[in-house]
């Protein structure tokens, strides 16, 4: 299987001060330098995960527009092709898999995954340009589809549903599947809160993180309501941020050198699943994404020691743990509360601080996540690098909704072959 041997990544955080252009150059310059190959005159394909541009008056050839100055510079190659790929919160992985997919073609040995956004606007402080950034990632074409299941769905299972212009929609049907798991009873807010003062506080030690500050669960329950049961601080704002990961085939790593080597994470599976329209009580596309990239890797839950997943927010986290098999719903609530899922707990999740802490920029949020796993997998993750040996990790990221489900998500396996 191909393996990943170059990470770059910028702050996720609110950077106003610095242009597109900027933000690409750091990230990839980076990403080159961390594979210690000097120049990466290889590389056979670029793939760019943006979402946004068009806000920024660039709707297409969005990818073009960013490498060009690198290409002029002699940093990347002119003439390569450059794909541009956009599937809302889901962005990152889909650039990953499309840049893994050249690599297993045989079309590339050498690929580049790149997502990049910027969702603040120095000019739009009540974030009027911002949120609308988000409705493309439900139809909007025929929306009366999920304007009558969402409330068809809460009525089913004795709830309400009462959306709210002011947010997003996709806080309510989270808020909604989280409201389904309280009243089957294996969690409760406290449960959600304690998930989220976990980030919080696993973000403090990160330096690429855009919320640096500890949390209480108390804190977490008593900040400003958004949607029952879901507070202000169990929810993932809006960030800039960059980040590129190089990719390269089984064929070319046998002829690098020995320290590039010791230092590339092998891809064991990188699964994408698409979402449908189900009942609260189905198993999700995270589940079914989950089984075939365990079967495809020849490995199993228990065998993972570190997840960075998709907590837009901090029910999703829980939520997504059952689906991808690293808990189940008998377990996760005295997992959380024993500190299986903490910093020096059996398999952490979300040390970077996940996305309510570490920041949400969209195009980049999936490749950060495996950013993540690969710098503490290879002892590169600084402030707050685990003390333990990393063998196998898992990454899920997903975005949009189809239903009940995201339209798309991505779950991705890991193996430190040298831990």
């Amino acid at each position: 299987m191909p393996y990943i041997i170059g990470l770059g990544s910028t702050a996720f955080t609110k950077h106003s001060n610095k242009s597109f252009h900027s933000l690409t150059e750091a990230a990839i310059t980076a990403a080159i330098i961390d594979t210690g190959l000097g120049q990466l005159n290889q590389i056979g394909s670029i793939v760019v995960g943006n979402c946004a541009m068009h806000a920024w008056k660039q709707a297409n050839i969005r990818g073009q527009v960013l490498m060009t100055p690198l290409q002029n510079k002699g940093i990347l190659n002119k003439g390569t092709p450059i794909v541009n790929v956009e599937a809302g919160c889901a962005t990152g992985i889909l650039a990953f898999h499309t840049a893994l997919s050249h690599i297993l073609s045989g079309m590339s040995d050498l690929s580049l995954a790149f997502g990049i956004e910027k969702l603040t606007f120095p000019d739009d402080p009540k974030m009027l340009k911002s949120f609308p950034l988000f409705a493309g990632g439900i139809d909007q074409i025929t929306p009366q589809s999920w304007l009558e299941h969402y409330p068809e769905c809460a009525r089913t299972e004795g709830l309400e549903f009462q959306p709210d212009p002011r947010r997003l929609i996709f806080l309510d049907v989270h808020a909604l599947q989280a409201m389904h798991a309280l009243n089957e009873g294996w969690i409760d807010n406290k449960d959600i809160a304690t998930v989220a003062a976990k980030n919080h506080c696993n973000g403090t030690n990160n330096e690429l993180a855009q919320y640096r500050f500890d949390m209480t669960p108390e804190e977490v329950l008593s900040d400003r309501a958004i949607v029952p049961p879901l507070t202000r601080s169990m929810c993932a704002p809006l960030s800039d941020g960059a980040c590129a990961i190089a990719i390269c085939s089984d064929s070319l790593f046998k002829s690098l050198p020995p320290k590039t080597k010791r230092s590339a994470i092998q891809i064991r599976s990188c699964v994408l699943q698409g979402g449908q329209f189900r009942k609260l009580s189905e198993p999700d596309l995270v589940h079914h994404a989950a089984q075939k990239a365990f079967h495809q890797a020849q490995l199993k839950p228990s065998d993972i020691q570190m997840v960075e997943l998709h907590d837009s927010t901090s029910f999703c986290e829980i939520k997504h743990l059952v689906s991808l098999g690293i808990s189940t719903k008998e377990t996760i609530q005295s997992e959380i509360r024993n500190g299986r899922f903490d910093e020096d707990g059996d398999c952490p999740v979300n040390l970077s601080g996940g996305l309510i802490s570490k920041g949400h920029p969209l195009g980049a949020t999936g490749l950060g996540m495996l950013y993540e796993l690969c710098a503490q997998m290879k002892g590169t993750a600084g402030t707050h690098q685990t003390s333990r040996p990393i063998r196998f990790a898992a990454a899920h990221n997903g975005g949009g909704l189809v239903g009940l489900d995201e339209a798309l998500c991505g779950v991705t396996l890991l193996e430190n072959t040298n831990a």
